[in-house]
């Protein structure tokens, strides 16, 4: 069972998935103004250890060209890969209103671990329409590179 909470602008901020045994998943949205600024995952196995990690955009080099997000294209379910049922919900409106611009770097720091992460780089190409076509996402941990590409049609 899920709930859900939004801000004013019908954005949504907040996440909780019941699992069973009073334990849960919580997942919180935070933006400044309508910039997507973090996002905090905190999930509680059957034994009560926390799994938990924030996603997190430099508002100041995060946005540099204000791509905007203008597609229907769920940007958050690249930014956050493991969370397969977002897109759905996403696509059904749950989701509510994502941020108005689409990141350009976005860092991920694990609370549990000493794993060195630089930011992932989002690269977009578009049509004529401005209309997101390719999504490149170049990953960098560990002196380990990884490249997640994305292509669209409309």
């Amino acid at each position: 069972m899920y709930d859900f909470e939004y801000n004013g602008e019908g954005r949504l901020v907040k996440m909780e998935m019941y699992k069973g045994n009073g334990y849960k998943c919580t997942e919180t949205i935070s933006y400044n103004g309508s910039l997507f600024e973090t996002y905090e995952y905190e999930d509680y196995n059957n034994e009560g250890n926390s799994d938990a990690c924030t996603y997190e955009v430099d508002l100041e080099t995060g946005y540099a060209h204000k791509y905007p997000n203008n597609g229907n294209i769920d940007i958050m379910t690249y930014i956050f890969p493991f969370l397969d049922n977002n897109s759905m919900l996403f696509h059904i409106g749950v989701m509510g209103k994502t941020g108005d611009y689409m990141p350009e770097a976005v860092t991920l720091n694990f609370k549990y671990s000493d794993t060195i992460k630089k930011p992932d780089i989002f690269s977009y190409e578009f049509d004529d329409k401005d209309r997101m076509t390719k999504l490149t996402i170049k990953e960098s941990y560990d002196g380990y590179e990884n490249y997640r590409i994305y292509e669209f049609s409309y």
